[in-house]
């Protein structure tokens, strides 16, 4: 029988028969839990009884009295005291994430797995930051192969993204240092689908990852964008997408390097700007320094050039640089540009938050001006 918690009793007073009341003392007792209907059983074993006296102006006399020790008593319960009752139950779910805690804490990884799997199977889903802590885990350790193994299940069981997975299985080759192989399960699973945006991300997380911190293995990197690239129909996205993670890396001159060399990727660029301003990749990046290098870009259109000056200055100011963010704005507003309204006026309901300084609320008047302008012309 499952037990409830430790827990203050609802009810500290239960009529008794022969019109007294008996207070329960010792409400810190254990109590076995029940189903909702049937009565709940409470264990009692010392009460202090007040009799209660008919006499007229005479205060009840206090006895202290032995009542039967271990003996029961039912208490039928209603259904907004049994709602309050089950809240102390520990149910399937919590006791599968604490397992799992605990066998994480004991770095028994292989048994974790399994619990997971095995769980699941029975209909018991995890919380998801269980499953992300465990894979995190697992990446820490560099277990690319029990990585990939879970990776068909997760994803069936949409237990996580593919973007947090494929953060997790980078950071597994990282740990492992097995760059190479990382580059062959990308091939892999490349060729299955032959479409390469669904494994764009992945490439954008072992380039930058390669790009950082693992110069001198680029040519992994490049190997597998020439192979795709020579392809007889060629596929010369990934070259696009080398060209977004040197930007994001602030890799500037490399940049422009791959664009000279492939010249036919012009078209994709404003794709990789897109993602850019849209975080596409899940990568962390100093994008206020890639989108300041973009913003004079002549390979974008005029609407995307406005969409990447909104996001500059959303990224300004989220890093508490008040009077950039408003240069960006003043820039857009005089170029005469016509950003989303809803948008502009959360960045600028922050910047009116934080700037106290007098000149600088006198531009910052100005912008307010500038979007009511935008809303009126609508």
């Amino acid at each position: 029988m499952t037990m409830i918690p430790r827990f203050q009793l609802l009810l500290s007073r239960i009529n008794c028969h022969h019109g007294q009341q008996c207070v329960l003392y010792n409400l810190g007792k254990t109590f076995p839990s029940q189903n909702s209907s049937h009565p709940v059983m409470a264990t009692y074993t010392t009460t202090q009884c007040i009799e209660r006296t008919k006499h007229t102006g005479m205060q009840p006399r206090l006895r202290k009295e032995n009542c039967i020790h271990a003996s029961q008593f039912k208490v039928d319960v209603t259904q907004r005291v049994w709602r309050d009752f089950r809240r102390f139950s520990s149910t399937k779910e919590v006791t599968v994430e604490k397992k799992l805690r605990h066998l994480m804490d004991m770095w028994e990884m292989e048994k974790a797995v399994q619990l997971l799997r095995d769980s699941v199977d029975d209909g018991v889903i995890p919380h998801q930051n269980i499953v992300l802590n465990l894979l995190q885990q697992l990446a820490n350790l560099g277990e690319t192969e029990c990585l990939l193994d879970l990776h068909e299940f997760l994803t069936e069981k949409k237990l996580v993204t593919d973007a947090k997975f494929f953060n997790a299985l980078k950071d597994a080759y990282y740990y492992s240092g097995r760059l190479d192989e990382g580059v062959g399960v990308l091939r892999i699973l490349f060729h299955r689908t032959r479409k390469f945006r669904n494994v764009e991300i992945f490439f954008c997380l072992l380039a930058v990852m390669v790009i950082q911190h693992f110069p001198h293995r680029i040519d992994l990197i490049e190997g597998f964008v020439t192979d795709l690239k020579e392809f007889q129909t060629p596929v010369i996205e990934p070259v696009a997408s080398l060209w977004k993670c040197y930007i994001l890396t602030g890799m500037f001159e490399k940049a422009d390097q791959v664009l000279a060399e492939n010249e036919e990727i012009k078209s994709h660029i404003p794709q990789m700007v897109s993602d850019i301003c849209s975080r596409y990749n899940k990568i962390e990046a100093d994008y206020d320094i890639a989108l300041h290098h973009l913003k004079d870009s002549p390979l974008i259109s005029s609407r995307l050039r406005t969409a990447l000056f909104t996001e500059h200055a959303e990224v300004l100011c989220s890093l508490d640089k008040h009077e950039e963010a408003m240069d960006v704005l003043s820039e857009a507003m005089t170029q005469g540009m016509t950003p989303a309204t809803g948008r502009l006026t959360i960045i600028l309901a922050q910047l009116m938050e934080r700037v106290q300084d007098k000149d600088k609320s006198d531009r910052l008047a100005s912008l307010l001006q500038w979007c009511d302008q935008l809303e009126g012309a609508k």
